[in-house]
């Protein structure tokens, strides 16, 4: 009996096993004012008293006021982002609600004039759920991780379980169907539809934000390419008779990031690919159109020269055969690991864009390799990645026979007129595609230019007979 009234008059704690969370944050320029609504469960000697916990708050996060059920917290510890403590002693229960509100007092990042972008962390644990709010003013687009659902409209929605960063931007900028550009425009509603219509995937958000830069411009990082995707935000540099083919190039990025959030490695061999297959179906459609005498260029082919419009044209091939039979040949297999920052760069595009064609002329989908691809867990190793395409997707064309074996698959991968396919944005995301028939483009030539053109064809046949011993 004494033991029992001992046991009645003590307080009885428990370490405090958060359940779901809800984040509510109003976000602008210079500040961000935030609740977040803990739900306490108790998991040893049930019901009790109390709860003592400790819980990670986001970067630079400064507590205005903590309450639980029966009221305000005021005594408790917080330093280096961690809050510490015990809840209000009250009646003996199973559950509790800690609601924090706090504000982060860190302005924006500037990227452009008028947009501006915002990172956040909330911790958690895994199987537990996570939800939240974002308000902002003329909110863009953003990006979650991995196993988390998000919805744009006014706001940003998100919910999923264990911790979650978030990156999101907002402003205003030149708004088209598709895009909000940023210090400048281009106009250019196929590049989407092309993007769209080759992956079969959209981004959640509305429009994809294009920040444009000049061309001298190397502050960015990428001053090795012409664009680059990252974080729901496409830069761009201004240049000229090339910004078309580039927007869709990094549109197919932005509207693949969610079906490939899967992919933790740093490798992008089928990504690139299938990004410069949707890049050259635009400059097909361009060249087609007339919009430009330029032909898009020749996968380990041959250099296409020419004469049009009294204009002498030579277009490089895009990547070099002698280096792709060797690469075979020795049985290298550097592509594993290849990215657009390798040394091998301009190779791996190249190959890249063979794979995604490869796999096109034997009447396969892009969507599919993205559907069939869809690992339940994320894969961070260079390898595990390899083996799971390489179930669906020939990574390596036109390999494994005589040298002659190999020019014919190479002359049928880059002879084949690849369909352009488009497609247009639904609030629903489901996308109808459709092919767009663009003829084959027949200018009228001169005497020079035919003349030309047999003097070309003449020499190449001469190089290939030298290059046979």
């Amino acid at each position: 009996m004494k033991t029992s009234g001992l046991l009645i008059g003590m307080t009885v704690f428990a370490v405090a096993v958060a359940g779901q969370s809800f984040h509510e944050l109003d976000a602008d320029q210079e500040t961000i004012e935030a609740n977040t609504t803990v739900n306490l469960n108790c998991n040893s000697q049930c019901p009790v008293n109390s709860w003592n916990l400790r819980y990670r708050m986001p970067q630079d996060a400064r507590i205005i006021r903590v309450n639980d059920s029966i009221g305000e917290i005021t005594e408790y510890s917080y330093s280096n982002n961690l809050l510490e403590l015990e809840t209000n002693t009250g009646p003996r229960r199973n559950n509790e609600t800690l609601r924090i509100q706090y504000r982060i007092d860190r302005p924006a990042e500037e990227l452009k004039e008028g947009l501006y972008s915002r990172k956040v962390s909330f911790s958690g644990f895994q199987g537990r759920d996570i939800s939240g709010v974002i308000e902002t003013d003329n909110l863009l687009s953003g990006t979650l991780s991995n196993g988390f659902q998000a919805s744009y409209s006014d706001s940003l929605r998100f919910q999923g379980d264990g911790p979650v960063q978030i990156n999101f931007n907002f402003g205003e900028g030149n708004e088209t169907k598709y895009y909000s550009f940023f210090d400048g425009f281009i106009d250019s509603n196929s590049s989407y539809e092309i993007a769209l219509g080759t992956t079969g995937y959209q981004q959640d958000y509305s429009k994809i934000p294009v920040l444009l830069y000049d061309e001298d411009y190397d502050d960015r990082g990428f001053e090795w390419s012409a664009g680059e995707y990252s974080s729901g935000l496409i830069h761009m540099r201004r240049e000229e008779n090339r910004m078309k083919p580039v927007l869709t190039h990094e549109s197919v990025h932005a509207v693949s990031s969610k079906p490939l959030k899967w992919d933790k490695t740093d490798t992008a061999y089928v990504e690139e690919g299938i990004a410069k297959h949707a890049e050259s179906l635009m400059r097909k459609k361009l060249y087609r159109e007339g919009v430009t005498d330029r032909r898009p260029g020749e996968v380990f082919g041959d250099r296409l020269d020419y004469v049009e419009n009294g204009m002498r044209y030579r277009i490089p091939s895009k990547g070099d055969v002698e280096t792709l039979w060797q690469y075979y040949n020795e049985d290298m297999d550097f592509m594993k690991d290849w990215n657009s920052q390798s040394r091998n760069r301009e190779f791996g595009y190249a190959y890249g864009e063979l794979i995604v064609k490869n796999h096109l002329y034997n009447n396969k989908s892009i969507s599919g390799i993205y559907s069939r691809v869809d690992p339940d867990e994320e894969v961070e190793s260079a390898e595990r990645k390899w083996d799971l395409y390489s179930e669906h997707v020939n990574l390596r064309p036109c390999d494994g026979g005589s040298r002659e074996e190999f020019e014919a698959c190479l002359e049928r991968i880059n002879s084949h007129d690849y369909s352009i396919s488009v497609a247009e944005s639904s609030e629903n995301q489901e996308i109808e595609v459709n092919r767009i028939d663009v003829p084959e483009r027949r200018p009228e030539r001169s005497l020079e230019d035919r003349l030309f053109e047999l003097v070309q064809a003449f020499v190449i046949e001469v190089e290939r007979f030298w290059n046979s011993f």
